[in-house]
């Protein structure tokens, strides 16, 4: 796995698979992994053990792609096929398979909450959409515990010299666990490649939907994605097994059904075309007609009741012209079963990376006393929270203040930022960039601001100072900390009563940001975009917790592709990209496959880590043959040498013994 993680090139595995065999503590496949000195010669060696069959081979379609003179010519792209990694992992692991996708009583139990959540959702066209939604969807033919949920997420991501790319995962919904453990790759796409338009995009997405059509029946499908029926001159291994159930059962075959579409806001417009979206003053909003602009439909105007409330979509009767670019239309809105509802908003780019990159600083620009736009270094030490004259001491005060809150809350060291700087309060709007603070340390940082602003009304109440901004600061971040709260706290499926609250925080903390803004028109406050999709995901969730739903593990998913796209050749990176994921990824699930077969059955929502299991026989690990010797079944990746090619490990230092007296000079 370490050459999926992009840790080890293929030369430095085969260097320590040649060490291990020299020193004479090899088997016969070290031996062939020692011969393997190239990425082609590596997999094709990987296609012959037999732990490479738990992830199927990758499938290339056509697609446009960008030349490098500026032309379009047509070339391959490689994916895995959701329905055939589905297939595969249910007839070659199905103990994986179950902790994959979850055990049948974890489904039932999804769908069972879903209409609990329909029929207590209030009456108006939020409820009734959700309704239409379970009546309409194709997977009515399988029974619940058949029937599993399957969500897609999507996202690009930023390479050294301005090189992005997309990387497409989905997996299912009915379990909790690592970042490993419940996404699965479909594509990676080079925005060096792609065409404008979205023309390789979308055809991407049509091999996507393809593939989601052919997992809601269950069935292997008798043709391609563009209709060529498959034969014995057009993939002749698929025409072997079209009209076969996928997932064959004792009761039933399992089928996936297709329930929501993650991203952020820009992933959602590119991949559904929306004609709305952030950049669009008139109608930005794919969900109603809010507008940014001054108007009866402005978003910021009433945030409890507003015009724009009584303007939502009404997917099943308009369709997609109403919110999505005519020409051309996504393939996604194709996907059977699709809502325009279940493309929601992500809860961590629209609050952490959207509106508490702002609101947090603006704040702390308040409880320093700095006047918005200040080019003076001295501030007011009286009506400031914090001790100091400048702003540079003011930034160490407030550091050293939130480093003492943070350990006597026991915020992970992961999730604490790592110190103030000037740089924070800095301009007539200031905001933080991820270079400075990250999503999950700003949404660890916000309770200890909100308990700061609460302070420091009490502070100007005693001096007699104006308190009308400190109190409409200290409620807005109180109300976005108990939003939060109260979402953390609860599973997936929420009860009426915690909906309604959370959507009353929502409330309140946004109606103390419009005003904030009224009162201070040049800075440091203002409302986005944002503010408004944050209204959506508390009040058209279909009770469902968006917290539940966020992008945290979906954004380390694309953080591990990057690396390994960034190992990989240039010119063919795409496709070795997905050959090196589904090298580490099906060792890591063949490993995991001989550990559950000597072990009770988890239970639903237990994630394996990779370590040892309690209680696990001694021949519980691979059979001979089956994995290298010199894996790491404890790390599920294979460890080179540190020091270099062709070099030997450095051998251990003796430690000094303790109470041997040192030499003096």
């Amino acid at each position: 796995m370490a050459i999926r993680d992009g840790r080890v090139s293929t030369a430095d595995a085969a260097c320590w698979a040649q060490l291990r065999v020299e020193e004479g503590g090899a088997d016969g496949l070290m031996q062939k992994l020692a011969r393997c000195t190239s990425e082609r010669t590596l997999h094709e060696w990987a296609l012959k053990e037999p732990w490479r069959q738990l992830l199927p081979l990758p499938y290339g379609f056509r697609a446009p792609l960008q030349t490098r003179d500026g032309g379009v010519a047509m070339g391959t792209l490689h994916c895995l096929l959701p329905h055939e990694v589905f297939s595969v992992l249910a007839e070659k692991a199905p103990r994986v398979f179950d902790e994959l996708f979850g055990a049948p009583a974890a489904c039932e139990h999804f769908w069972a909450e879903m209409h609990r959540a329909a029929q207590e959702m209030p009456d108006g066209h939020r409820a009734e959409e959700h309704r239409l939604w379970l009546q309409r969807h194709p997977m009515q033919h399988a029974a619940p515990q058949r029937r599993i949920p399957v969500g897609i997420h999507g996202d690009a991501g930023q390479m050294h010299g301005g090189e992005k790319i997309t990387a497409v995962s989905w997996g299912g919904l009915c379990r909790r666990g690592t970042t490993l453990d419940t996404r699965l790759l479909f594509i990676v796409v080079k925005h060096s490649e792609a065409v404008a338009g979205h023309a390789t995009l979308y055809r991407a997405f049509e091999t996507l939907t393809w593939s989601m059509g052919a997992l809601v029946t269950g069935i292997h499908p008798a043709c391609d994605e563009r209709g060529e029926p498959f034969g014995p001159d057009h993939h002749p291994e698929r025409a072997a097994r079209a009209g076969q159930p996928l997932a064959p059962g004792p009761h039933g075959p399992h089928c996936g059904a297709w329930s929501e579409l993650r991203g952020d806001w820009e992933f959602l417009r590119d991949a559904l075309g929306l004609k709305q979206h952030y950049g669009v003053r008139e109608n930005f909003c794919h969900l109603c007609d809010a507008t940014q602009t001054a108007g009866p439909l402005f978003f910021g105007d009433n945030f409890a009741d507003g015009l724009a409330r009584r303007t939502l979509v009404e997917p099943y009767h308009t369709g997609p012209n109403s919110w999505a670019a005519r020409h051309p239309v996504s393939p996604l809105t194709r996907l059977p079963g699709f809502s325009i509802w279940r493309c929601q908003f992500d809860m961590m780019h629209t609050v952490e990376l959207g509106i508490l990159q702002r609101l947090i600083p603006a704040a702390l620009q308040g409880l320093m006393g700095i006047p918005p736009g200040q080019a003076v270094a001295r501030v007011s030490e009286a009506n400031a929270a914090f001790k100091g004259r400048s702003k540079q001491a003011q930034c160490l005060a407030a550091t050293l203040e939130y480093r003492k809150w943070a350990a006597a809350k026991k915020v992970p060291h992961g999730s604490r930022v790592k110190r103030i700087t000037v740089r924070w309060v800095k301009g007539s709007y200031p905001d933080i960039s991820t270079e400075h603070a990250k999503a999950a340390a700003l949404r660890a940082m916000l309770p200890w601001v909100a308990e700061m602003a609460e302070a420091h009304v009490h502070k100007l109440a005693g001096l007699g100072g104006n308190l009308r901004v400190a109190q409409l600061t200290a409620c807005c971040l109180t109300a976005m900390a108990k939003l939060d709260e109260t979402y953390t706290r609860q599973p997936r499926f929420l009860t009426a009563g915690q909906a309604q609250q959370a959507a009353t925080h929502c409330t309140e903390a946004l109606q103390a940001l419009a005003e904030l803004t009224r009162l201070l028109p040049r800075g440091p406050f203002r409302l986005t975009p944002k503010c408004h999709a944050l209204q959506h995901l508390t009040w058209d969730s279909a009770l469902q917790n968006p917290r539940q739903m966020h992008c945290y593990q979906d954004e380390d998913f694309v953080g591990l592709m990057k690396r390994t796209y960034t190992a990989c050749h240039g010119a063919t990176a795409p496709l070795r990209t997905v050959q090196r994921y589904c090298l580490g990824t099906s060792m890591q699930l063949a490993v995991r496959e001989q550990l559950l077969q000597g072990m009770r059955a988890p239970k639903v929502g237990h994630a394996w880590r990779g370590g040892p299991v309690r209680g696990a026989p001694a021949s519980s690990g691979p059979p001979s043959g089956g994995l290298p010797s010199a894996c790491n079944h404890e790390a599920g990746s294979l460890a080179p040498a540190k020091r270099g090619r062709g070099r030997p490990p450095k051998p251990p230092v003796a430690k000094r013994p303790r109470g041997r007296p040192r030499k003096v000079r």
